[in-house]
């Protein structure tokens, strides 16, 4: 990949999910990321940087589950690059299945809630959402402030009009024409967002809500948020957001693929990795890491861990103190 010079970026590539969240968090994304699929899980972030406006390139090569707070000062806009694969969990976003004629992330006031299949590439766009009307009124789309307010997560575009965007998108990614300046590649950018955010809202009137079921997702996600270490049982789990087992384990199957249990096993899983990459190795034991976490079998934790991740735990703590976010974008720019 060549990167243009004119154009200001930072090429990262991750070898763990650990890496990928502290890339996005460097960038000023308040989330939380969560591996889906077994196996190493490997990609690149390209960040390029068209101030006010930032385009992110993001590819995987697992289902990864993104939430988190959205900042109400930003505005961010994502489309998937790549063919969506079939077979998969497909591309989520708010409990709806997105195809890849659309645009997702509109909605200013839910929390982010993003599942990618496995061998994916998005694109994010990002700008200060003050700037966003502001350069609507100046390139001839007013009175795009109230609508986009009360928007929908997504927007279905004209596959014409979308594949416009992604095309530029695509090209600046690789590098771009080499007379093409920073100026030049944000009135693009705006020009053709704005293009196809005005052609969907139009299009709106047939829109359809997203199931309700997310809504069962989302509350087992609040509840292991404030009970990270604890094991519990389907019928308990049920008990404690009042849904039935049947439309709970089908709200998950829907939405991210794997059974509610699976999911908590995930998370918990996670939290073993990150406070394993946080001890120093002479000074932690992993059984001891891995009971606090919930699990009390070393043998049945080990597979699951090593079926995960791609390693076994001790190897995880062996790393020692992980990287701290603000060192995952130091690079300015690169060629690779």
């Amino acid at each position: 990949m060549n990167v243009v010079s004119s154009l200001p970026a930072a090429f990262h590539r991750f070898t763990c999910i650990e890496e990928l969240e502290m890339l996005v968090r460097a960038t000023g994304a308040d989330v939380e990321l969560m591996q889906l699929e077994m196996g190493s899980c490997r990609g690149d972030l390209l960040l390029l940087d068209l101030k006010p406006l930032e385009l992110m390139r993001i590819r995987g090569n697992r289902s990864v589950l993104t939430i988190g707070p959205k900042d109400p000062a930003r505005f961010q806009v994502g489309l998937s690059l790549t063919p969506i694969p079939d077979g998969s969990i497909g591309l989520r976003s708010q409990g709806t299945t997105l195809g890849e004629d659309m645009l997702f992330g509109l909605e200013p006031r839910s929390e982010g809630h993003l599942v990618t299949p496995g061998d994916y590439g998005i694109g994010l766009i990002t700008m200060p959402r003050d700037y966003l009307f502001e350069q609507a009124q100046r390139l001839g789309f007013p009175d795009l402030e109230r609508p986009l307010r009360w928007a929908s997560n997504w927007l279905q575009l004209e596959p014409v009009r979308l594949q416009a965007l992604r095309s530029l998108l695509e090209e600046l990614f690789l590098g771009g024409d080499p007379g093409l300046g920073v100026d030049q590649a944000r009135e693009l950018v705006l020009r053709l967002l704005l293009e196809s955010i005005v052609d969907g809202l139009g299009r709106r009137e047939g829109e359809v809500r997203a199931p309700a079921r997310i809504e069962l997702v989302k509350q087992v996600e609040a509840w292991a948020s404030q009970n990270p270490t604890v094991a519990i049982d389907l019928d308990t789990l049920a008990g404690r957001i009042y849904a039935s087992r049947r439309s709970l384990v089908r709200g998950f199957r829907d939405h991210l693929g794997l059974g509610p249990i699976s999911y908590l096993k995930l998370r918990r899983l996670h939290g073993v990795r990150r406070e394993l990459l946080r001890e120093h190795p002479e000074q932690a034991r992993v059984h001891e890491v891995a009971a606090a976490w919930g699990f009390h079998s070393a043998g049945h934790f080990a597979r699951d861990y090593r079926r995960l991740f791609g390693e076994s735990p001790s190897a995880t703590l062996q790393r020692g103190p992980e990287v701290q976010p603000e060192d995952a974008m130091e690079a300015s720019s690169v060629s690779d």
